[in-house]
This record gives structure tokens, C-alpha cells and sequence, in this order.
């Protein structure tokens, strides 16, 4: 009878524990779901704020090319002003 009683109880602490690491398993799966939707959002706005990014690229290279044709613009009507002073 001890015997049965010793398997038993033993038995009874392997059920608890298995239950336990069951819990412990469904609160990692469900973090894991939790920091995968996060980084699902987190590259969602990583690939928002690149497209962004490019497009204030562009439009910076577009004032720069404007101002560059700007200065040329000047430099040619000063070389023309000063070849009509002579």
C-alpha cells in the first residue's frame, strides 16, 4: 500500500508539474504572438517612414538641382553684363 501511495503522490507531482510547464508554454506562445504582431507594426512603419525618406530624397535633390541651375542662371548674366561692360 506505501508503494501505491509513493507512486501515486509521485504521479500526482509529475501531473502538476506537466500542468505547469503547460501554462508556462501558453504564456511564451502568446508573448511570442504579442512581439510578433509588434514587429510586424514595427516593419510596417519602417518601410512607411523609407518610402518617406526617398521622397523627401527626391524632393531635396529637386530644390538642389533648381538652386544649382539657379547659380549658373546668375553666373551667365554676370559673364553677360560684364561682356557688355567691355
Amino acid at each position: 500500500m506505501n508503494h501505491e501511495m509513493e507512486a501515486e503522490d509521485f504521479t500526482n507531482q509529475l501531473r502538476a508539474e506537466v500542468g505547469a510547464l503547460r501554462e508556462e508554454l501558453h504564456r511564451v506562445q502568446m508573448d511570442n504572438e504579442a512581439k510578433d504582431r509588434e514587429i510586424e507594426e514595427l516593419h510596417k512603419s519602417a518601410v512607411a517612414l523609407s518610402k518617406q525618406n526617398l521622397e523627401m530624397r527626391k524632393q531635396l535633390q529637386s530644390w538642389a538641382d533648381e538652386a544649382d541651375a539657379d547659380i549658373k542662371l546668375a553666373a551667365l548674366r554676370r559673364a553677360e553684363a560684364e561682356a557688355l561692360e567691355l
